[in-house]
């Protein structure tokens, strides 16, 4: 095993959220896709899958059953999170980011 990997295997085990069902169901969803992304994200797919997507987010009620992953290359990914507005971001209520406040006064 390549020392990368065993640094991504401990941060899945550390995460409190991922335990073994979801790392369990992620590992069968891959096989099960061929390891090939579903999402093929037209200009960002690379077509090997490496990680699984959760098609509802679980902050939106989603959970880490296999029917609600699929595979995906680590573009897509990355992208349909961005689209999404990164749910692990978003904070309680939706507020988002506070409004700009300029530091400098040209007066």
């Amino acid at each position: 095993m390549m020392p990368w990997a065993n640094a991504r295997e401990s941060r899945l085990r550390s995460n409190t959220n991922y335990g073994a069902a979801y790392r369990r169901n992620r590992n069968e969803c891959l096989r099960l896709a061929g390891w090939r992304c579903q999402i093929r994200l037209p200009g960002v797919c690379i077509g090997a899958a490496s990680q699984a997507d959760h098609i509802t987010a679980v902050a939106d009620g989603g959970g880490h059953e296999l029917a609600n992953l699929r595979a995906a290359c680590s573009p897509c990914h990355k992208a349909r999170t961005a689209q999404q507005g990164g749910g692990y971001r978003r904070s309680p209520g939706g507020r988002g980011d506070p409004d700009c406040t300029p530091r400098t006064s040209w007066s």
